[in-house]
């Protein structure tokens, strides 16, 4: 497992649109391990880790951040973009109410079943869901009051075409509440010894990839600008630690960190990097990482404001 750190970072100058706002910074300590091989199964690892180790506490704090930012009301029709099993989607259903709605958006059908059959046993009947992409969002424009996206935009070739899409559907002044890691500004801190030269290199050829691995903030702001939206925005670090973990272990961790096609093992296979040659550069890594003490430093943002009009 991967022990982590959680830092809250507030800007010393207000970020974006020269508007701001106030955060209590904390720092939490836990473990994190999840290697399953659907969106599905994965979101389901993550999403329903036990309550006692604190990164389920730190994944209901991310819920609890993006709803306090939205701020829905009572009766409000709030979209879910990027549902995965509805960890977000139930709380927004409590939080709109009988007379409220909440649209369940995601392109996994087995993730909204999931979301369905949640909703039943907590006898929620106010989500609805839709499968769809962002890109492709069939709901009518200016039709919701809110929208909420969760580690989505960071995954398309097109963010800014998602955002576009995602604020179409929001009515004048209506509310957007984000939260996506910044991977493509990832990076290692501290140890005894510099990162090997060749995981260097392999680091640079994951980011060559595109999305998911080469998000910035700024990327992340200008699409939002770019559509005239109002917000702010601040960045949050997670500190990850390879810490008396085996060899074999971190590895693993490193190499199938997300699902499927978007795994590490996946995207650099695909691009015609050496099966031999990762074997060799992930021992180099495997042995640097276990014995430097070393912290992997990820920022993620959050993002939040209204569509001007």
């Amino acid at each position: 497992m991967v022990s982590f750190s959680q830092t809250w970072h507030l800007p010393k100058k207000y970020e974006a649109n020269g508007l701001g706002f106030k955060f209590q910074g904390v720092e939490l300590k836990g473990c994190f391990s999840i290697a399953s091989g659907t969106w599905s199964q994965w979101l389901s690892d993550l999403d329903n880790l036990p309550k006692s180790k604190i990164d389920s506490f730190i994944l209901k704090n991310i819920v609890f951040t993006l709803l306090e930012n939205l701020s829905p009301s009572r009766g409000d029709t709030v979209v879910d973009f990027g549902a995965g099993e509805g960890l977000v989607s139930l709380e927004l259903a409590k939080a709109v109410g009988s007379s409220g709605k909440v649209i369940a958006i995601d392109e996994s059908a087995e993730c909204l079943e999931v979301i369905k059959k949640r909703s039943l046993e907590k006898g929620f009947l106010n989500i609805e869901t839709l499968r769809s992409r962002i890109e492709d969002c069939p709901l009518p424009p200016s039709s919701t009051d809110g929208v909420t996206c969760r580690s989505v935009l960071c995954y398309l070739n097109d963010m800014r075409l998602g955002v576009s899409k995602m604020l179409e559907v929001l009515r004048p002044q209506g509310s957007f509440s984000v939260f996506e890691p910044l991977m493509g500004e990832g990076s290692w801190r501290g140890g005894t010894a510099p990162p090997p030269e060749d995981f260097r290199l392999l680091e640079a050829s994951l980011r060559a990839t595109g999305a998911p691995r080469s998000l910035v903030r700024e990327a992340v702001r200008e699409a939002f600008a770019s559509e005239n939206a109002e917000f702010k925005s601040l960045v949050v670090h997670y500190k990850f630690s390879f810490e008396k973990l085996a060899r074999d272990e971190i590895i693993r961790d490193y190499l199938f960190d997300l699902p499927g096609e978007l795994s590490a093992h996946n995207l650099l296979v695909k691009t015609g990097y050496d099966e031999k040659k990762l074997e060799r550069v992930m021992s180099n890594f495997s042995s640097w990482a276990a014995k430097a003490n070393v912290r992997y430093v990820l920022p993620c943002i959050f993002i939040h404001g209204t569509k001007k009009g």
